[in-house]
């Protein structure tokens, strides 16, 4: 008697086993089917019509990514759109759709901070939050920050048209981030971000205005990575975007430890 019940438990243990792999196939098929694939730096225009967009991510090192969604229209009508990163089991890994809707706010992007676990395929979901019915055109973007190194400023060249430049700082000791104009009739926005537990991306420091020339942002603390965003204003209504010429300039940042 006890070996047969002994059986019919492994029978019925297998018979799960089954059911759960042909649930992960199944999982796996749709992960893999007919979505489009991001490409690093490369932007993506899509349109959001209320059903849930999935795109593939392939990544091949486990470096920090930052993935951005830009309204086209920063005034139009797409609110409140929300970026989730899925591992090929379809679990969360990172998130912005615990985003706190305040008062009287309206934000048309998102953006996701993202450390992947582990070589290999992804799904990035283009969603928004349940307490709206927007829809719209956007920009879908993945970025690889530079590292920020204390004392060893970087120059660049950003335009008007080209969204936003990412570093990231991860430093033992409390910084500063020093900011100069150094030519050009650009005036971006220069902005600290600290990373929240899911991912999502909430500035707490801001450097703007069209006769910027160069600033100090800080003092933020140690030992907890921070996202240094430089590009377009993050008031809607204030966006360089609007300008009606594509206009650039030369900038310097640097990270400052003492």
């Amino acid at each position: 008697m006890r070996l047969r019940y002994l059986g019919r438990k492994l029978r019925l243990t297998m018979l799960l086993i089954g059911v759960w792999l042909l649930i992960l196939h199944t999982q796996m098929l749709l992960f893999a089917q007919d979505t489009p694939s991001l490409v690093l730096n490369t932007p993506i225009h899509d349109t959001f019509a209320g059903t849930p967009l999935a795109y593939t991510l392939n990544l091949e090192s486990t470096d920090p990514l930052v993935v951005t969604l830009h309204a086209v229209d920063p005034l139009g009508d797409l609110q409140f759109p929300t970026l989730t990163l899925n591992d090929a089991e379809m679990a969360a890994i990172a998130t912005t759709r615990d985003h706190i809707v305040r008062f009287g706010q309206t934000t048309h992007q998102a953006t996701l901070f993202i450390i992947p676990p582990e070589i290999g395929d992804y799904q990035l979901l283009v969603d928004r939050l349940p307490e709206t019915d927007s829809t719209g055109e956007f920009i879908l973007q993945v970025h690889q920050p530079q590292l920020l190194d204390t004392d060893q400023p970087i120059n660049a060249e950003i335009t008007s048209d080209a969204g936003y430049d990412f570093y990231l700082v991860d430093s033992t000791s409390d910084f500063n981030i020093l900011y100069e104009k150094l030519s050009g009739d650009y005036a971006p926005e220069v902005r600290v971000n600290r990373v929240s537990e899911n991912g999502e991306l909430l500035g707490i420091g801001y450097l703007a205005g069209d006769e910027l020339t160069q600033g100090t942002l800080g003092r933020y603390t140690a030992n907890s990575p921070y996202i240094i965003s430089v590009g377009w204003l993050t008031s809607s209504f204030l966006t360089n975007r609007f300008q009606p010429e594509i206009v650039s300039s030369e900038y310097q940042l640097m990270l400052q430890t003492e």
